[in-house]
């Protein structure tokens, strides 16, 4: 009510007749009416909407009115944005989430109609929070790239709005431009501008994100640099949001070098850190801290450490939290960076499906079309995983989107399971195709050990075991200097079954079962089991070779 108050203002109508009109109207049943945190909301059906909105026009008063609407929203969003120190993320979410609508009208009115561009930056500016709150990227690169281009049409000198402009491009830069000269110079530009108006909290989150950026490329060195300058800026201003974000960066510095205790030793720091911490505080920075630290911390201890357990049992946990999250970008962020992948890996493929089909979902409704080949990736691997499909054109089209798609997916982990899936069904020659495009172009660091085995798998199908046997042990010895104890075990497996067909039980044995009782727990999950069966075997050489 008290909307419709300040939108019909112009007319300088006492309030009584204005809540006389919506009595009337509700009397009619022209209105529909919901109730809403704080009060009573009224709705015109469409079709009297649409009407009515013709009867605006045909007065004249369509653009008193707009200008009005467009203003009550920029109040709204002031609001809004004063109430995130106070309210936590999900009663934040459930107060200000349906204004999505009313900013697009707005935004669209002022901005992109130029109905009064000024007050389209300013709403821009304010909608930000939202457009990060609902994951909205797409929505908010568009407005922030039309907003900084009337900033410049029309000489705007507000350097604070400018700023607020360029930060918030920024920050959906990191995760969906595939321009890496543009993003790179919109960053540096926030970079610079924020230090001329002494905002310490813009610089953070532009350091941020370009520090994002150069990682994703594998810029490690420029990435150190930038992260040490987001570190003193987030020390001198005691920005906690911005050290977290600080340290999942040097996280992922330390993945890509596979150093791995380092980083979990990190993240179990952070984690006892955050426990005092609101639930969904992050979410306005970037991502939601705890989730996201669960999400890596139990993708490492599955990957990098000999607790493949603890890290199954923590992946599953956070998948079920993430799966109850309002935050899109987390939910993106864990499935694809930690959870699908430890789950498909330890063949819990029901649970990888609804998961899968979550990320689809959301992928979908907050219109992030670049993240679609890594879904179709997941989705088309389950399928041959499972049996649901035989052949092998999904496959290789998911290699194609992903090959050609955005750098920030980092593609070759998801190309191993391909690989995989592809092997599970007997294809063979599409495989290799993967495989050799992969040591082409040179696989990632991390993911070397995997992908030599997965070579040798295609060369013991052709009948060259000696090759295979080569390959294994230059796989096994990577694998160790990597500390990729989940690759150990799995390519220890497969060499010690090699030397068993080739009847030196002994050196089978030698090389699978010190390393098989260096693992503390998970001896339930698929590789370790699959180990622990050839060991059972391996110890009755008699039967071994009767067979």
């Amino acid at each position: 009510m008290d909307a419709v108050v300040s939108v019909v203002v112009h007319h300088g109508l006492d309030p009584t007749i204005v809540f006389d009109a919506i009595a009337g109207l509700r009397a009619k049943s022209m209105l529909s009416v919901e109730q809403m945190p704080g009060g009573m909301r009224y709705r015109l059906l469409d079709s009297t909407r649409a009407f009515a909105g013709d009867l605006l026009e045909a007065s004249g008063e369509l653009s008193d009115v707009t200008a009005a609407y467009a203003r009550l929203v920029l109040d709204i969003l002031a609001r809004a944005n004063a109430d995130q120190a106070s309210l936590s993320a999900r009663q934040w979410h459930t107060a200000y989430a349906s204004r999505a609508d009313d900013l697009r009208k707005a935004v669209n009115w002022a901005l992109f109609v130029r109905g009064d561009p000024l007050l389209g930056m300013q709403l821009v500016s304010s909608g930000l929070p939202l457009w990060h709150e609902l994951s909205l990227s797409e929505e908010a690169r568009r407005n922030c790239e039309q907003a900084l281009a009337e900033f410049d049409r029309i000489s705007c000198n507000d350097l604070a709005l400018k700023l607020k402009l360029l930060v918030g491009l920024a920050t959906v830069s990191s995760y969906i431009s595939a321009d890496a000269e543009k993003a790179v110079a919109t960053f540096k530009t926030a970079i610079q501008l924020s230090r001329e108006v002494a905002d310490t909290s813009a610089e953070c989150k532009a350091l941020g994100a370009l520090a994002r950026y150069q990682i994703l490329p594998g810029q490690q060195t420029v990435a150190r640099e930038t992260l040490r300058a987001l570190k003193r800026v987030a020390i001198r201003s005691n920005n906690r949001s911005a050290l977290w974000e600080h340290e999942h960066l040097l996280t992922e510095l330390d993945i890509i070098r596979c150093e791995y205790p380092s980083a979990i030793a990190r993240l179990e720091k952070l984690r006892r850190e955050l426990r005092g911490a609101a639930d969904g505080v992050g979410s306005r920075f970037d991502l939601d801290p705890k989730l996201r630290t669960e999400n890596t911390l139990g993708g490492l201890q599955w990957l990098g450490s000999t607790r493949p357990g603890t890290g199954l049992k923590r992946i599953r946990a956070v998948s079920k939290a993430v799966s109850k999250t309002d935050h899109g970008w987390t939910i993106i962020f864990c499935y694809t960076r930690g959870a699908l992948f430890v789950l498909c890996e330890c063949q819990e493929y029901t649970l990888a499906k609804y998961y899968a089909e979550q990320l689809k979902e959301t992928i979908y409704r907050h219109g992030m079309p670049a993240w679609i080949p890594l879904v179709n990736c997941f989705t088309e691997v389950l399928d041959a995983m499972t049996g649901a499909r035989r052949d092998p054109n999904g496959l290789m089209s998911a290699f194609v989107e992903l090959r050609n798609g955005l750098p920030q997916i980092g593609r070759h982990l998801y190309f191993a399971q391909l690989i995989r899936a592809l092997y599970a069904i007997g294809c063979m020659a599409e495989a290799a195709r993967i495989l050799d495009y992969l040591f082409e172009v040179g696989p990632q660091r991390s993911m070397v050990p995997e992908l030599l085995r997965l070579r040798a798998v295609k060369e013991r199908s052709a009948g060259r075991d000696e090759e295979a046997v080569f390959t294994l042990r230059q796989s096994l010895q990577v694998a160790e200097e990597n500390g990729a104890w989940a690759w150990r075990i799995r390519c220890a497996t497969d060499l010690a079954a090699l030397l068993r067909d080739q009847m030196q039980i002994y050196e089978a044995k030698s090389v699978l079962e010190p390393l098989y009782g260096q693992f503390m727990d998970g001896l339930d999950t698929p590789d370790l089991q699959k180990a622990r069966d050839l060991l059972t075997e391996l110890k009755d050489p008699e039967r071994i070779a009767s067979t």
